[in-house]
């Protein structure tokens, strides 16, 4: 997937995945989310994330890349439970509680 965001592009080929986070449902069933992290080779972040819709008797998913800054990477991530890949990633913003 690639998409071109203020003459960058992003590209889950070519970037690096950090973190897969779904919310434990099966592909295809109504309310299924996921959101992948990804960084690219010059240290930009990104994340893909999809969302299964349904109306009445119609159901849709909606699939798109975002820009996002370090800072909200790492907000996101915490929140989400990624430990390692937070130690891993952002161990110059960490300290011992």
């Amino acid at each position: 997937m690639k998409a071109v965001f203020e003459n960058k592009v992003y590209n889950t080929e070519t970037a690096t995945l950090v973190y897969h986070w779904d919310n434990g449902r099966s592909w295809g069933d109504y309310g299924y989310n996921f959101t992948d992290f990804y960084i690219t080779k010059k240290g930009n972040w990104f994340k893909v994330y999809l969302q299964w819709h349904r109306a009445a008797n119609n159901s849709w998913y909606e699939e798109a890349i975002c820009p996002i800054e370090e800072e909200e990477a790492l907000e996101l991530m915490q929140h989400l439970g990624a430990v390692e890949e937070v130690e891993t990633y952002f161990s110059d913003k960490l300290e011992e509680a």
